[in-house]
C-alpha cells in the first residue's frame, strides 16, 4: 500500500456541498443516452421511434468495436432520436414504464469471480452494456477489447469542486465493489490499483483483496486520474492503463452477482444555484429536472460533472454516463463599472498578489 501527498495545486471553494441526505428518485419518467458522453464512439442505431425496450436492451452500437453497445437502463419504449448538424445523433430518449423488465444475464457465485476466463468476462461486460465504464489512458476513450492494459486503475477519489463523498455512493456496496475488483484482476496481467483518499470511507476502499490499495492526500489535481497513474504506475511509450470510477466497479460486481443490468447509481445534487443539495439514488441518464424539483434554473448555469470537467447542459438535459454530480452556479458575467480599476481586495485570487 502507498501513501501519497501532495502540496502543490489549488481547491476551489464553492457554495452548494452537498448535505448528508440520500433520497430516492428511482423511476424517472424519461431518461437519454447520449453518444457524446463516449470519446472515440462511432454509434450505430439499434432501435427505432416507439420500440419496447428492457433493462439491458442494446440501443446503440459501435460501427469499429464488434459487439460494443450502449443498453437501455430502464424499460419502456423509445420515445425520441435527437439528430444534429449532418444527422448526428445527439440522444435517444427513452419513456420509462417504471416496470423495470430486464434482460437476463448468468449470475456467478462470489467465489467463482476470480475463476473466470478473461474472453467470458469481456463478453459478458460487452453484452450487458458495461464495457464502456472501462476507459484508456491516454486518450481517455473507451477501452478497446484487444487491448492487453499495463494496469487497472479504480478512481476511488475525487478533489474537484463540490465532488461527491464516495462514502454516500458506495454506501451498502462492500460487497459488489469486492465482487467487482474480483472481476477486474481477471482482465489484466497486470495489478489493480484502488486510488482513494487518504482516510477514505467505506474502508473497503483501502482494504479490499486482492487489489493494490494507495491513499492520496492534497489539493486539486491530486485526485486527477493522470496524477494517480503518474505517482503510482507511469505510461511509458507503448502502454495502455485502464481506469474506471469506483462507483462503477461495484455496479460491475453487482451484474455478475446478480445477473441484470445494475441501473442504480447515486448522484450528487451540488452548487448554490440548487433549492436542495444533496445525494439522490437515481438511474443513468436520469432527466436533470427530476433530480432538482423546485430549483429556479433562470440566471443559472447547469452542468454534469463539476465546473472544471464537465458541461453544460441546460435545464432540459440529462445526467452524463461517468458524472456523479451534477452543479448548479450562478451564471456570472456581470460587468462591474472600471472594475480593472477598482481594489480587488474581495476577489477570487490564487495569488497573495
Amino acid at each position: 500500500m502507498g501513501s501519497y501527498t501532495f502540496t502543490k495545486g489549488k481547491d476551489i471553494k464553492l457554495k452548494g456541498v452537498a448535505g448528508d441526505e440520500v433520497s430516492d428518485v428511482l423511476s424517472p419518467r424519461i431518461v437519454a443516452i447520449q453518444p457524446s458522453d463516449f470519446r472515440g464512439l462511432k454509434p450505430r442505431l439499434a432501435v427505432a421511434e416507439g420500440d419496447a425496450v428492457k433493462m439491458g436492451t442494446p440501443v446503440i452500437t459501435d460501427k469499429e468495436t464488434d459487439g460494443l453497445c450502449l443498453v437501455s437502463p430502464v424499460s419502456g419504449k423509445i420515445k425520441a432520436i435527437n439528430r444534429g448538424q449532418k444527422r448526428a445523433l445527439l440522444s435517444v430518449v427513452i419513456e420509462n414504464d417504471g416496470k423495470n423488465t430486464a434482460e437476463r444475464f448468468p449470475s456467478h457465485a462470489p467465489d467463482k469471480l476470480t475463476k473466470l476466463k478473461k474472453a467470458e468476462t469481456i463478453q459478458a461486460l460487452l453484452k450487458a452494456g458495461l464495457w464502456p465504464v472501462l476507459r484508456q489512458r491516454p486518450f481517455s476513450k473507451i477501452a478497446s477489447p484487444q487491448d492487453e492494459p499495463k494496469s487497472i486503475f479504480v478512481h476511488a477519489i475525487n478533489t474537484e469542486p463540490l465532488a461527491a463523498d464516495l462514502a454516500k455512493i458506495l454506501e451498502g456496496q462492500d460487497k459488489n465493489f469486492q465482487a467487482g475488483l474480483d472481476v477486474l484482476t481477471g482482465l489484466t496481467a497486470g495489478k489493480v490499483h484502488v486510488c482513494a483518499k487518504s482516510g477514505a470511507r467505506p474502508e473497503i476502499l483501502t482494504n479490499a483483496k486482492g487489489v493494490e490499495c494507495h491513499t492520496f492526500s492534497g489539493p486539486h489535481p491530486a485526485g486527477n486520474v493522470s496524477t494517480l497513474i503518474q505517482s503510482v504506475d507511469p505510461i511509458n511509450k507503448g502502454d495502455i492503463v485502464w481506469y474506471v470510477e469506483a462507483q462503477e466497479v461495484a455496479r460491475i460486481g453487482r451484474f455478475f452477482l446478480e445477473g441484470t443490468y445494475p441501473q442504480q447509481v447515486v448522484v450528487a445534487l451540488t452548487g448554490e444555484g440548487c433549492a436542495k443539495t444533496g445525494y439522490v439514488r437515481t438511474v443513468q441518464g436520469a432527466a436533470i429536472k427530476e433530480l432538482l424539483p423546485g430549483t429556479q434554473f433562470e440566471g443559472k448555469r447547469c452542468i454534469t460533472g463539476s465546473v472544471l470537467a464537465g458541461r453544460e447542459i441546460g435545464a432540459d438535459g440529462f445526467v452524463g454516463f461517468y458524472d456523479t454530480q451534477i452543479s448548479v452556479v450562478p451564471e456570472g458575467g456581470r460587468r462591474e463599472l472600471l472594475g480593472w480599476l477598482m481594489p480587488g481586495a474581495k476577489k477570487y485570487t490564487l495569488s497573495h498578489t
